[in-house]
């Protein structure tokens, strides 16, 4: 019980650091306010979520290929929800899908993968 619940609180810790990186990249290609890019990258990471779950489980079984799968599908549904949010700059928003996820990946899960 004590490692399901440690496994849970690391996940809440790796998504909540993983918004406030992206709020932070969203700020600084000023995408938005700082209100408004919060909620965008709340936003992002709750419809990518599903995605992320389940290929936490596959990433480490299929190496660095699995990493990238992982990469291109958040980077995907994150420049929808973008896209959907601010729409008419659809070229901004997925340059700036990609931005903000390399931000993210390349603080938190590179080196967690490349540590595991």
């Amino acid at each position: 019980m004590a490692s399901i619940l440690l496994y849970l609180s690391t996940l809440l810790i790796v998504f909540l650091l993983t918004v406030l990186i992206e709020t932070v990249a969203l700020q600084l290609l000023r995408w938005g306010a700082f209100k408004q890019s919060l909620q965008t990258a709340l936003i992002m990471n709750l419809a990518s979520i599903l995605v992320w779950f389940l290929l936490l489980a596959l990433v480490p079984r299929m190496g660095l290929f699995g990493l990238v799968i992982s990469f291109l599908l958040s980077t995907t549904i994150e420049a929808l929800v973008l896209t959907r949010m601010k729409r008419g700059e659809t070229g901004y928003n997925v340059l700036v899908a990609l931005v903000v996820n390399l931000s993210s990946y390349l603080i938190l899960l590179l080196p967690a993968f490349l540590y595991s």
